[in-house]
C-alpha cells in the first residue's frame, strides 16, 4: 500500500496521546490530503528503534551536554531518575526510586521521554527527521 507508516500513539486511561514529534508528521501528511483512510490498530507495543535511540545520544545528549557541561552520561542518569521513575520502594527504611529502563520503552513512550527532556532544558533540540534518524 503507497503512503503507508506507523504512527506511535498512546491511549492512557481513553485519552490519546502524540508526542510532538508524531503530531507534526502527521498533520504533514494529512495536510491538503483528500480520499479514504484507513486506521489499523495494534495492541503489540514495539520497542523503540534503535535509530531514534542513536538521535538521543547522538544528538539530544550532546546538545544537552554541551549547553549545560555535564556529561552524557550524568544526563542520562539524571533524564531517567526524572521521568521514568515506576515506584518508590522502601528498601532497609530507605526511599529507593524503581527505574525504567530506557530499552524497555515503546516507541511512544521514548519519544514523549525526549519531549520532556526538550520541555525541561528550554533547548531547541534538531528534528530526528531533519538530523536523518527517522524517515520523512
Amino acid at each position: 500500500m503507497d503512503n503507508q507508516f506507523t504512527l506511535p500513539i498512546v491511549v492512557d486511561d481513553g485519552q490519546m496521546e502524540a508526542n510532538s514529534i508524531t503530531r507534526e508528521r502527521l498533520e504533514k501528511w494529512l495536510f491538503g490530503y483528500t480520499g479514504k483512510l484507513y486506521a489499523t490498530y495494534d495492541k503489540r507495543k514495539p520497542k523503540r528503534s534503535l535509530n531514534i535511540n542513536r538521535y538521543y545520544w547522538g544528538v539530544v545528549l550532546p546538545v544537552v551536554s554541551e549547553d549545560t557541561g555535564h556529561t552524557k552520561e550524568e544526563l542520562h542518569t539524571l533524564f531517567k531518575s526524572m521521568f521514568l521513575v515506576i515506584e518508590i520502594r522502601k528498601v532497609l527504611d530507605k526511599d529507593v526510586r524503581i527505574i525504567r529502563s530506557t530499552t524497555d520503552l515503546t516507541t511512544g513512550e521514548f519519544m514523549q521521554y525526549l519531549d520532556k527532556i526538550a520541555a525541561e532544558v528550554d533547548i531547541q533540540l534538531p528534528n530526528p527527521e531533519d538530523a536523518g534518524y527517522l524517515p520523512k
